[in-house]
């Protein structure tokens, strides 16, 4: 007797509430990048990284350590998608362990293990190319000259590394 009322209403709600979804959808879907953007994204980047990282182990500042997180995940996101904090909790370890999942020919699949989904989808995963690879490990080394210490790749609140 209770479910019959129950499917009645909700029933009635089922073609509005779908239509409102698909009108978000397409909303959401006119403001999203169009491939030539995305392909420009990549090779800015593809350029830029490199330079920052012998900008950051030369005269390293927090500025420049700013522009290579920012062109890293906009190259991460151009590929994976993932929301930046997915990328804010990938930690040192996560792609020393990386290293190991794969190869030059094959390119390194990291696994991060803590997001804010990770309960409801498992680990997100980043497989980066070979080039793509060495400026995460050339970022390890960089750092490791750096004054301040976390074990998170990226990491900028309360760190403050050239006074």
């Amino acid at each position: 007797m209770k479910s019959v009322p129950r499917e009645v209403t909700l029933a009635s709600l089922k073609r509005p509430v779908v239509v409102h979804q698909l009108s978000m959808k397409r909303q959401k879907m006119t403001r999203l990048p169009s491939k030539a953007e995305i392909a420009s994204c990549k090779l800015a980047a593809a350029r830029r990284i490199p330079e920052l990282l012998e900008l950051m182990a030369s005269k390293p500042t927090n500025a420049t350590r700013f522009l290579f997180y920012g062109y890293i995940t906009l190259h991460w996101s151009c590929f994976h998608g993932h929301r930046p904090g997915v990328y804010a909790n990938l930690t040192d370890q996560e792609v020393i362990e990386g290293r190991h999942q794969g190869d030059e020919q094959q390119g390194h699949l990291i696994h991060i293990k803590n997001h804010k989904t990770a309960g409801s989808f498992g680990e997100a995963q980043l497989y980066l190319e070979a080039g793509e690879f060495a400026w995460m490990e050339r970022w390890l080394e960089v750092k490791k000259g750096l004054k301040g210490k976390n074990h998170f790749f990226i990491y900028t609140i309360n760190q403050c590394l050239f006074i």
